[in-house]
């Protein structure tokens, strides 16, 4: 299992909550933090508020976004986090930037929510 590291999540109108999440956003050859609205925590950070995935995905801040990387038969398929206010743009926004070192070749939404 990856390394969990606090990562901040901008929910918009200013606000912001701390989660710890796999280092994959910012990190390891990732360039997709700014794309979903979540970034790596700093020092200035660390004061603010932690809440779980759960609790994010559960009152609708933020949302899973289904992507595909890299080509051939080399092609995987991962699920990232973003943050509501980044929906409506992440789909176009995260084509052609790095998740793991891999350049993402599609974005998309699951037609099914799992209920919790």
């Amino acid at each position: 299992m990856p390394r969990l590291v606090p990562h901040v999540v901008d929910l918009g109108g200013g606000v912001k909550r701390q989660v710890r999440l796999p280092d994959f956003y910012d990190n390891t050859g990732s360039t997709i933090s700014t794309a979903v609205g979540i970034e790596r925590a700093t020092d200035a950070d660390r004061t603010l508020e932690f809440v779980t995935i759960d609790q994010l995905v559960r009152t609708g801040r933020a949302a899973y976004v289904s992507i595909r990387y890299g080509t051939g038969t080399a092609a995987k398929s991962s699920k990232v986090l973003c943050s509501r206010d980044k929906l409506d743009t992440v789909a176009g926004t995260i084509l052609g930037l790095k998740y793991k070192g891999v350049d993402i070749q599609s974005a998309g939404f699951s037609r099914r929510r799992s209920r919790g």
